[in-house]
């Protein structure tokens, strides 16, 4: 299994542009889907203490995942636990816009309608949103 993960690992940015190409089309909806995980353990580089909508009781990260609007993914990231929704968007929004070529396609929904949130979107060029 690990060996399968490395090959994906090392191949993912070629994935996600075949699929966005194949799957996302320009002026139709994108969304994007805001999770977090917990650690048991302490060694992953990726676990560390900071926001997470479970609490605080053990390191934790955070998924971000991008989909078409039939909620197929075509993207995903992973962030370390500290860093709240506001300072994981802008890379979402780049990634849409430079690498999968979109000009004006997509609607979020912010897990937190978090202001910063609310703010970036209001002052994109090209992006509609929702939020709870």
């Amino acid at each position: 299994m690990y060996l399968a993960m490395d090959w994906l690992g090392e191949r993912q940015q070629r994935i996600e542009d075949r699929l966005a190409a194949r799957h996302l089309v320009d002026g139709e909806m994108v969304l994007y889907d805001v999770s977090s995980s917990y650690f048991e353990g302490r060694t992953c580089p990726l676990g560390s203490w900071g926001t997470r909508a479970m609490g605080s009781s053990a390191p934790a990260d955070h998924l971000r995942l991008l989909c078409d609007q039939d909620g197929r993914p075509v993207a995903v990231e992973v962030f370390t636990g500290e860093l709240h929704d506001d300072a994981t968007l802008p890379s979402q929004i780049r990634k849409l816009k430079d690498r999968f070529g979109l000009s004006r396609s997509w609607s979020s929904r912010i897990a937190d309608g978090h202001q910063a949130n609310i703010e970036l979107l209001s002052q994109t060029d090209g992006v509609d949103w929702i939020t709870r």
